[in-house]
């Protein structure tokens, strides 16, 4: 699992680390929701029966912090599904994030196949953060966050806005 608990959208990107791909199976994509009902859901997805190893899972830093006086959300995946979740030392940066993101649409010079495959169907949220696709999101601003381009097509400078779904990559 590749987590990014966001208190806007909350995604939980469902991966298989192949060799040096990574399939990305499902995703959760929930707006303005806690870890406790993104957890309810992720136990009911389809994916969850094949999380078999309790380590191997990352999450954002921010995983860490509590808010409003809840229970920080490493903590809450813990105590209800009693998986280890990694998170980064510190925060990183968006730039960073990107280049993580687009090294993974780079092809495998042995097999000639992408180091990142991802199901179509089941992973609008990710998509649509690429620009492909409509947003599950839209009413809360969701959309393109890699790199502004503008009318012309000229590609500026990368976006610090809906990124859920490719930070949870990223990590």
């Amino acid at each position: 699992l590749f987590i990014d608990p966001g208190t806007l959208i909350y995604c939980i990107l469902f991966c298989q680390i192949s060799g040096p791909q990574i399939k990305v199976l499902g995703e959760i994509y929930q707006e303005q929701a806690d870890s406790r009902r993104v957890i309810e859901r992720a136990l009911m997805h389809p994916m969850w029966r094949y999380v078999r190893s309790h380590k191997g899972h990352w999450m954002d830093s921010a995983g860490k912090q509590r808010h409003m006086g809840s229970k920080a959300p490493i903590s809450v995946w813990k105590q209800l599904t009693g998986l280890e979740i990694s998170t980064s030392k510190g925060t990183v940066e968006v730039d960073t994030k990107v280049e993580r993101c687009l090294a993974l649409l780079n092809r495998d010079y042995i097999s000639g196949t992408p180091y990142l495959q991802i199901n179509s169907k089941e992973c609008p949220g990710l998509l649509a953060e690429a620009g492909i696709g409509p947003s599950p999101a839209a009413e809360q601003g969701g959309g393109i966050w890699m790199r502004q381009v503008n009318e012309r097509g000229e590609v500026g400078n990368v976006q610090r806005k809906n990124d859920h779904a490719w930070s949870a990559l990223a990590y």
